[in-house]
């Protein structure tokens, strides 16, 4: 098996596709977006782009691959080219802006640029170049690294015919090797049957360190916009992705795995997504397990903040979620996130092994409105055995009569006892349904004493008193509910509410997440006389844990004697009535 071969194998993916793409300049939603393109001139490099020593070399539509390459004047003509020849440290790979280039890009282990002085495939003069690869990848670096890819772009037009991604960067070298330095900016790709981008590690613990992608577009992708995996846990350091768009990734029907993901996060130690959207994503999924907007699975010290994820989907029986802590991940947290719309949970945390891997992760500042459209998924999912985690300070509403159950929470494993959750807290939320139902503890998740604790939250659904579906109990009450279980109890005094917060305005206006903490002409808020502001328990003298310093708007919390129930912290300035 050649090596692209064993690549495609390790990742499980399938060889044929579904749709015809659209390449990304016709697309009139990337008009006002903040990625920008930068025009260069001959002899410029790329904007951001700093090396030490090094050539360039540059590619034309009218150059002349007998030529030397040195100059726009006696410009290369083909990728071919390019690919004959071995790069070092600091050079610089420009091809015309504007222009189109067929044929994939080959790197490997002759091509090794370095942390301060990466190789560089880039554009020179007016707008970005772009690779059109419709067989294989749009660019393949196999065992080597130091290369940065800024201000060009790849395409691929037929998926029936495509076996590759975009960009594709894979490691499979002995002696667990961890390469250095990744670095995409500025980049759109779109109409590959795999990934948009593809960041890849196999052979034990070998993989990528310092890998970032940022102000990328990636779309009409088969498999997924972007993903980063790695044979074992925990194998990729330090990945940061932000200000990326991924959507209409719509996945392939009967694939083992599942495929139509946005942004995913695979066997990373130490990762980041931030200011980023996913949306549209996933539905000719039908595998038996799901596709997610944004997520992360068999990692730890992951962060996924200030991003928004909607209208994802699913074609099969589950997920189609927003955001997902998966199997595998602790110490990692999901916070100032946005979820609407989803046809799975908005935000949901899976882990299906008979292990405690799943453990000390945090839900927090989040908002979730109208998720869990389907298959009786809710804004709020926790399936297995997860451990140690708090779910604080969010905002979950189902506010439209979408389906019979739309639930705020739900906690299930559906009958193993030995995936059961233990030490979960949740505490400040808002949790709010049109429907009386708002949440739904199984029977099979309440194996150890107080595994599950409930303190101060909300729970509102109108006109209905809330109902809590706790193992074989219906609770019509919150009394009741309290009384016989112990939950909204803490030193003998009562903690819940069941009040109407008040909401103002909506979040329709949350298009990219670089406006979630600065103004939005039409946020939601609480107005002064909420019973949701100063009723918020101090998390940091009741059970040691830190809060943090902001609400999901990038407020100081707290802004009076006690913290607000919510996600939102009410401040003098935000009084619109």
């Amino acid at each position: 098996m050649n090596l692209r071969a064993r690549q495609i194998h390790y990742f499980l993916v399938a060889i044929f596709g579904l749709f015809f793409v659209i390449i990304a300049s016709n697309f009139p939603a990337f008009a006002n977006t903040a990625f920008e393109i930068s025009s260069l001139d001959d002899f410029s490099v790329a904007q951001g782009y700093s090396s030490q020593g090094g050539r360039a070399y540059y590619v034309s539509p009218s150059g002349d691959d007998s030529d030397t390459g040195n100059s726009p004047s006696h410009a290369w003509k083909t990728t071919a080219r390019v690919n004959h020849m071995s790069f070092a440290p600091g050079d610089q790979i420009l091809f015309q802006g504007g222009s189109l280039f067929e044929g994939g890009l080959e790197f490997d282990v002759d091509d090794v640029g370095t942390t301060d002085s990466p190789i560089l495939i880039s554009s020179y003069r007016e707008g970005r170049a772009t690779i059109f690869s419709n067989e294989y990848d749009g660019l393949w670096a196999h065992n080597t690294s130091g290369i940065s890819i800024i201000d060009i772009d790849f395409i691929s037009q037929d998926k029936s015919i495509n076996h590759g991604s975009g960009i594709n960067f894979f490691n499979d070298l002995p002696n667990n090797i961890r390469l250095e330095h990744v670095y995409i900016e500025r980049v759109s790709v779109a109409g590959f049957h795999e990934s948009g981008i593809l960041i890849g590690g196999w052979n034990h613990q070998s993989g990528y360190r310092d890998v970032t992608i940022k102000s990328v577009i990636t779309h009409n992708n088969g498999n997924s916009g972007i993903i980063v995996y790695a044979e074992e846990a925990n194998t990729h350091q330090n990945i940061n992705i932000s200000y990326v768009e991924a959507f209409d990734n719509f996945g392939i029907a009967g694939e083992r795995n599942p495929t139509g993901n946005g942004i995913v996060l695979g066997g990373v130690d130490h990762g980041r997504i931030e200011y980023s959207l996913a949306y549209n994503n996933g539905r000719f999924n039908n595998s038996a397990s799901g596709p997610v907007g944004i997520w992360t699975y068999d990692s730890s010290h992951i962060t996924i903040q200030h991003n928004e994820s909607y209208h994802n989907q699913t074609g099969g029986l589950v997920d189609g979620d927003g955001f997902d802590l998966d199997q595998n991940v602790s110490f990692s947290v999901l916070q100032y996130n946005y979820s609407h719309d989803n046809e799975g949970a908005g935000y949901l945390l899976s882990h299906g092994v008979n292990n405690s891997n799943h453990a000390h992760n945090v839900i927090r500042y989040n908002v979730s409105h109208n998720d869990g459209l389907r298959n009786s998924y809710a804004g709020i999912y926790l399936y297995g055995k997860i451990k140690d985690l708090t779910i604080y300070n969010n905002t979950v509403i189902s506010n439209e009569l979408i389906k019979e159950d739309s639930l705020a929470l739900k906690i299930v494993n559906y009958g193993v006892e030995s995936l059961s959750a233990d030490g979960i807290l949740v505490c400040n939320n808002h949790f709010e349904s049109e429907r009386s139902a708002l949440i739904e503890v199984a029977e099979q998740q309440l194996v150890y004493p107080d595994s599950i604790r409930f303190i101060r939250n909300n729970y509102y659904s109108g006109n209905d008193p809330p109902e809590i579906r706790w193992g074989n109990q219906l609770y019509v009450n919150l009394q009741q509910w309290r009384i016989a279980t112990g939950q909204e109890e803490f030193e003998f005094q009562s903690m819940e509410q069941n009040v109407d917060p008040q909401l103002i305005g909506t979040n329709d206006n949350f298009i990219s997440g670089t406006q979630l903490v600065g103004e939005i002409s039409n946020r939601q808020y609480l107005p002064a006389s909420s019973r949701l502001i100063d009723q918020g328990v101090n998390l940091s003298e009741l059970f040691d844990i830190d809060p943090g310093r902001y609400d999901f708007y990038g407020t100081p919390i707290p802004q009076g004697n006690q913290y607000d129930i919510g996600a939102y912290e009410w401040k003098p300035d935000f009084l619109r009535e």
